[in-house]
Formats: structure tokens, C-alpha cells, sequence
């Protein structure tokens, strides 16, 4: 049985924050493309009439995975702190881990790597 006593905080908010930021990527990018694809509704106003979505959500979308990435890096920091201060007092999480036998090398292909006539 092995415990998990304490979390680096840095490296693990480190960690979290880049995979908010490729999580939010992945989920902003076809939202993006839909919008962009998407025939923009007109607002009309005093200037005349003009589109409902503009340049500022472009930059809104552009912003969203390094706000998430920050904040996300804040509160898995938090997190961290927490977490080690609460497992002074219970001792942490208690994890089983198994070592297991790596597999064997895959077997040399015949012809692969050499120069063709």
C-alpha cells in the first residue's frame, strides 16, 4: 500500500492548467467554426444595421482557454494546499499499486529500415 501524502502544488497546477487550456481548445475550436459558418443575425441601431456577433467574440474565443488555464491553475493550487493540510491530520490517500512485467519487444520487421534497389 503506498499514500499519497502530499501534492507539489506548482508542478501538479502546472499540469492542470495545461490541460484545461488543450480541453478548452478542443471545445472552442468547432464552436468557433459553427459560428463562423453560421450567417450572422442583423441588429439594427441607430448607426444602421450591423452584426449581432462581431470581432469582440472572436476575441472573447480567442481568450477563453487562457482564462480557463488560469484559473484553473488557481484552483487546482488551492486544491493542492488543501489537500496537503488535510492529510497532516487523516494521512492522506491510501493507493495499491501492482508492478507488472513489461511486455516484449515487438520483433524486428524484415525489410523494414533498408535501403530499397
Amino acid at each position: 500500500m503506498v499514500r499519497i501524502r502530499r501534492f507539489g502544488v506548482i508542478s501538479t497546477s502546472n499540469v492542470a492548467a495545461a490541460i484545461y487550456f488543450v480541453l478548452t481548445l478542443i471545445l472552442i475550436i468547432p464552436i468557433a467554426l459553427l459560428l463562423a459558418a453560421v450567417p450572422q443575425p442583423q441588429v439594427s441601431s441607430g448607426i444602421g444595421t450591423q452584426p449581432s456577433f462581431g470581432p469582440a467574440a472572436g476575441i472573447f474565443l480567442l481568450i477563453v482557454p487562457f482564462v480557463y488555464a488560469v484559473v484553473g491553475w488557481l484552483l487546482t493550487a488551492i486544491f493542492c494546499l488543501l489537500y496537503n493540510l488535510a492529510a497532516r491530520f487523516t494521512g492522506g490517500i491510501a493507493v495499491e499499486v501492482v508492478r507488472e512485467a513489461l511486455p516484449p519487444p515487438a520483433p524486428a520487421l524484415q525489410g523494414w529500415g533498408e535501403p530499397q534497389p
